[in-house]
């Protein structure tokens, strides 16, 4: 691999490991989330293979995925294929398991919301580090 590529999939994971902690953590301390089995639970309430792991790489493989698109709505539909099954799937976790808990007013389109609202400002942050990295070179 160049240096180029590897320097932006560093970008967009380490940008989205850190703003998954942080808007979890805010979730998690205001009751709206909780995590009843979570890994290094006397460390983190978070879920911290979702935020640091899973989707983070999803986020890489969707912005290599969309590397050479300029249409949005390519971008947009392709974004589709990851938040409405990682939707599904917590929907399915907060009914079927112990994994997640929603209180209050949280549903699963918060979360199909959040996650394609992410990653798509992501994928937009890439852009715009892309262009300042060029005019740097």
């Amino acid at each position: 691999m160049r240096k180029a590529p590897r320097k932006n999939w560093i970008f967009v994971y380490l940008f989205n490991s850190v703003t998954n902690v942080a808007v979890d953590t805010i979730l998690v301390r205001n009751k709206v989330l909780e995590y009843p089995i979570r890994l290094f639970p006397r460390s983190f309430k978070i879920n911290v293979l979702f935020d640091l792991l899973i989707y983070p790489t999803m986020t890489v493989f969707y912005n290599k995925w969309t590397n050479k698109d300029k249409s949005n709505i390519t971008r947009i539909l392709k974004l589709l294929c990851f938040s409405v099954p990682f939707s599904i799937i917590e929907g399915w976790f907060h009914s079927s398991t112990m994994l997640i808990k929603w209180k209050r007013w949280y549903r699963w389109y918060h979360t199909f919301i959040g996650l394609t609202t992410k990653s798509y400002i992501t994928r937009i942050l890439l852009d715009i580090f892309r262009r300042n990295t060029k005019l740097k070179s």
